[in-house]
């Protein structure tokens, strides 16, 4: 309970400005129990590429394990070595860069989470080991394009992305992490995701709805999953439940490539403060 708290703690103190759906005085750090890079890909011409930085004054252990969509191990080849769990000790201001190889025709793809120990860090035990991830993708008739967004340690469950489905196609990554369990209501538990889509004018014009099971990750582009949008402009507002109607935490990644397949880059989510257009949300922006 005391660990639910400390980082439930970082959340109620968090702003609107926020990447990749994390609350901005946690998009750097990983706190004890679970920090989630929600997409990692690897063959067929992707790659990522992930870097951990020690910012603690002592040597700091971390595990970094990877999941494939139905949340069990996923295995790839990496500058580290083959596995599916890689563990070491970065020393104070060090920093490690884990990359996977490209390694055979066909693209895999899960997600990651990475764990420090509940070493005497100066907050709380909250170590400061700061994280990202670059995504290589090959694009047509171009060298290959890569996009980078940071560790996710918020826990949020009402996340916007803003789409332009006249211009580019969006694709997202969502994550039931297992780096999660401990924090939510329902540990172990399926988030119930509602997509809510909003024009500009700020009509709801469809909704959907999928569940993702404890572990489970998918991927996909907006359009393809979602029809309705095509020729569209406005936002998608994303919300978790768990199976009793609590809040559920889950992860994402918002990736953007225009319609000629000339750019590649991130997208940064909204998360609504005080519940929004979404009565999920479950902290106060301004405390």
């Amino acid at each position: 309970m005391k660990d639910f708290l400390r980082r439930l703690s970082c959340v109620l103190t968090t702003v609107a400005a926020l990447m990749i759906g994390v609350p901005a005085f946690g998009s750097d750090q990983i706190y004890p129990g679970g920090g989630t890079l929600a997409q990692v890909v690897d063959g067929g011409g992707t790659y990522s590429i992930i870097t951990l930085v020690n910012l603690e004054a002592i040597s700091i252990p971390y595990t970094l394990s990877f999941y494939n969509d139905a949340g069990q191990p996923l295995t790839l080849n990496t500058s580290k070595g083959t596995n599916a769990v890689f563990t070491d000790t970065l020393s104070p201001g060090g920093s490690t860069i884990i990359r996977t190889n490209d390694s055979g025709g066909t693209v895999l793809q899960g997600y990651a989470v990475v764990t420090s120990s509940y070493a005497p860090c100066p907050i709380g035990g909250a170590c400061n080991i700061a994280g990202s991830v670059v995504f290589g993708i090959p694009l047509p008739g171009l060298p290959v394009a890569e996009a980078s967004v940071p560790l996710d340690t918020g826990l949020d469950s009402a996340i916007a992305i803003p789409f332009d489905q006249t211009t580019a196609n969006v694709g997202l990554a969502i994550a039931n992490s297992i780096g999660d369990a401990p924090y939510q209501n329902t540990p172990g538990g399926a988030a119930n995701v509602t997509f809510s889509f909003y024009d500009q004018s700020g009509s709801n014009f469809y909704n959907s709805s999928m569940q993702l099971a404890f572990g489970q990750h998918t991927a996909f582009v907006l359009a393809n999953q979602f029809p309705q949008i095509a020729g569209k402009t406005g936002i998608l507002l994303m919300s978790a439940l768990d199976t009793s109607g609590n809040f559920f935490g889950i992860k994402t990644v918002g990736l953007r490539v225009n319609l000629a397949g000339t750019t590649y880059t991130t997208i940064t989510p909204i998360v609504p403060c005080d519940g929004g257009l979404d009565t999920a949300q479950y902290y106060v922006c301004n405390n």
